[in-house]
């Protein structure tokens, strides 16, 4: 179930790649480019992170940005978080990020209770994914009242299988 040859690159644009899919994972490697944020010029990822499901309809999972799976299959608990990417990897569902009750962290949605939604592909297929990523070089901070992503499939009667990656420190 571990990520091998995880590397977080930040250059001309935030890049995201897992060369392996875990373990009961559709589809291939991860990928995210062309991000439209500022490059981060000093952040420093130390610690890579991933969480993976599967939500019924109407179902929703807490995802805590410090008990996240590392590339050794290791806990990775991340206290300042500079950039992640969640992708639906199934070919049905709606995805919503965001809104926990509880101890959630806003990333850069501006607030705790902003969502995002996202979904597969138009043409049935994986979807493009969604990015977050603080162009600021502070990262986000990621503490035991600010460490939860909400998932939640707002679909009405489709499962989504969601493949989450974090960066951080």
């Amino acid at each position: 179930m571990a990520i091998r040859n995880c590397q977080f690159e930040l250059t001309t644009g935030c890049e995201f790649f897992a060369n392996t899919t875990p373990v009961g994972v559709s589809g291939g490697a991860a990928k995210l480019s062309e991000y439209t944020q500022p490059v981060w010029q000093s952040a420093v990822v130390t610690k890579v992170g991933y969480a993976t499901g599967t939500l019924a309809a109407g179902a929703s999972a807490n995802v805590d940005l410090q008990a996240l799976t590392g590339p050794d299959g290791s806990t990775v608990s991340l206290s300042t978080l500079f950039g992640l990417y969640i992708q639906v990897t199934s070919t049905t569902g709606l995805l919503t990020i965001g809104n926990a009750a509880t101890n959630g962290n806003p990333l850069d949605f501006g607030a705790v209770t902003h969502t995002r939604t996202i979904r597969p592909g138009a043409d049935g297929s994986q979807g493009p994914g969604h990015a977050v990523g603080d162009p600021s070089n502070t990262g986000y901070a990621v503490t035991p009242t600010s460490k939860i992503v909400k998932l939640e499939n707002t679909h009405g009667s489709q499962s989504v299988t969601y493949i989450l990656y974090a960066g951080g420190a």
